[in-house]
C-alpha cells in the first residue's frame, strides 16, 4: 500500500510536491489550507484528496501517517 500524504497548504508548490509524490508511488490523501477556497481547488486537480476543515482534522486523520508542510 502506498504511503498516504497530507498537505498543509495548497499553494502552487504543494501541487509540484504532490505530482512528485505521485511519481514516486505515494498517494496524496488530504489537504488543509488557511484559505478555505484553496483546499477544494487543490482537490479538483488531485482526485481522491480529502479536504479537511482544520489543521487538527488533517493531523487526526488516521489514514494519513505523514504530512508535507
Amino acid at each position: 500500500m502506498p504511503l498516504a500524504l497530507g498537505f498543509v497548504g495548497a499553494g502552487a508548490i504543494a501541487g509540484v510536491h504532490a505530482e512528485a509524490a505521485r511519481r514516486l508511488g505515494m498517494r496524496v490523501a488530504g489537504v488543509w489550507d488557511t484559505n478555505p477556497a484553496k483546499g477544494p481547488a487543490f482537490a479538483e486537480k488531485h482526485p481522491g484528496v480529502a479536504v479537511h476543515a482544520s489543521l487538527d482534522a488533517l493531523l487526526a486523520d488516521r489514514g494519513i501517517p505523514a504530512v508535507v508542510v
